[in-house]
């Protein structure tokens, strides 16, 4: 799982740093920060590494829309569904320092809801941008991705509703 989270966060880190334009170092500095944050997180057992790591890594994405250029982000619903994955995955890393057995359904839908999470957050991303990006995203794709993003969500909001 820290695995995971680290890889997710990475990627958004790499992607901030290459959007950031001349504040790259900075904005690197704060997803290498970000990364850090969730290591120690799932190493440690601390379950605040996970939401502070994801903020750093919001922050470092935030400035790096700041200070890059001034058209939309086609990769924001990536980053998106990159910044979600590595929270609940950092998260879950955390919580498995705590010595228990786990079933193996309880993983697999675990692993699913991360997944699920992942995909909804990229499909409110794109349904987000889409206005705004113009004709390259109209048409059946941004359709399809619509519905995706709305059985996901759906399916995330139920899987959360039946853990309580």
């Amino acid at each position: 799982m820290l695995a995971g989270a680290l890889a997710a966060a990475a990627a958004v880190a790499v992607r901030a740093a290459l959007l950031a334009g001349a504040q790259s170092e900075a904005v690197a500095a704060a997803g290498a920060a970000a990364c850090a944050v969730l290591l120690l997180g799932g190493i440690t057992g601390w379950a605040g590494g996970a939401p502070w790591g994801v903020a750093a890594l919001a922050a470092a994405y935030g400035g790096a829309l700041a200070a890059g250029p001034a058209a939309l982000d086609a990769w924001a619903p990536a980053v998106a569904a990159g910044i979600v994955v590595a929270g609940e995955a950092g998260a879950w890393a955390a919580e498995l320092q705590t010595p228990l057995r786990l079933d193996r359904g309880v993983v697999l839908r675990r692993a699913a809801l991360v997944i699920g999470a992942g995909i909804a957050a990229a499909g409110a991303g794109l349904a987000l941008i889409a206005p705004g990006a113009g004709p390259a995203l109209a048409g059946p794709l941004i359709t399809a991705a619509g519905v995706a993003s709305v059985v996901a969500a759906v399916a995330v909001i139920r899987a959360l509703a039946r853990r309580t």
